[in-house]
């Protein structure tokens, strides 16, 4: 398998986003659940089924694919070819040095995901897995577009994201770009605030729709994943992030299904597909 070769920086590059990943490759910080919890919020997604109704020779795209955690398991528990496009050469390598390890067919290579260069209609599955909250403030849109110019006719696009209805992530979110803002602190971490803000499900919904991509009746669904990943004995996690932590899932349970889970997903189709 060859390694991801760069091509021009596209428009996540500049906001930082592309050397935040890279340094965080490089630490090796990415924290893994057994592929057995994967499974279930693939299942979950209805990502499996989907995949299984299809033929076994369509590839899966992941647009903002990290280090290709999620096309690695997904070739690993379906047998099918994963192409994964980043902006994060590190990321790429790491993940490219997994799949050759684990003899899996991943091919991966770095691309702006709002001008991927890739063929029109290509890809009958298409997988976003927390990525497109990065786009929040900027390019969501065009990244949407671009999604819907591979998606074949029949196709599907799988979208899993950070819930800005779950309490912790207003907290994380809002409330560290608010601070900044007002009380000039600095040392909040410039992804949290200049970049990236957890997304809600109407909003993606009315997004999508002005790219041409309108919601599978019923896809939309809550779920747990940054909550449920395990944390390091080794690097515990401060007090105070452990009580807001606790607070916020405390609020959670107290409110609607939607401010108990950290992340949605939802499935969309091309409108020319929709009844």
């Amino acid at each position: 398998m060859p390694d991801p070769t760069p091509t021009a920086p596209g428009a996540v590059a500049p906001r930082g986003d592309a050397a935040l990943f890279d340094r965080i490759a490089d630490e090796g910080r990415r924290t893994r659940l057994p592929i057995s919890a994967y499974a279930d919020l693939y299942r979950r997604m209805g990502l499996l089924d989907w995949l299984d109704a299809q033929g076994r020779d369509e590839p899966i795209l992941e647009v903002g694919t990290c280090d290709a955690l999620h096309l690695v398991n997904l070739a690993e528990l379906t047998g099918r070819t994963g192409v994964g496009i980043d902006v994060s050469v590190a990321s790429l390598h790491s993940g490219a040095r997994e799949a050759a390890a684990r003899g899996l067919p991943v091919r991966l290579a770095a691309m702006d995901a709002l001008h991927t260069g890739l063929a029109t209609a290509r890809f009958r599955t298409i997988l976003f897995f927390g990525m497109l909250h990065h786009f929040f403030f900027e390019g969501l849109a065009g990244v949407l577009a671009e999604a819907a110019r591979l998606l074949h006719p029949e196709g599907r696009v799988f979208v899993a994201e950070p819930s800005l209805l779950y309490p912790y992530h207003v907290l994380a979110f809002g409330g560290a770009r608010v601070a900044k803002r007002f009380a000039r602190v600095q040392a909040i971490d410039r992804n949290f605030t200049d970049s990236e803000m957890a997304l809600w499900p109407g909003r993606l919904t009315r997004v999508a729709r002005d790219a041409g991509l309108v919601p599978l009746d019923g896809s939309l669904g809550y779920f747990d994943y940054v909550s449920i990943l395990p944390q390091s004995a080794s690097a515990p996690s401060p007090w105070l992030f452990r009580a807001a932590c606790r607070f916020c899932r405390l609020v959670g349970r107290l409110g609607p299904t939607s401010w108990r889970h950290d992340f949605f997903h939802m499935t969309f189709q091309p409108r020319q597909a929709h009844p």
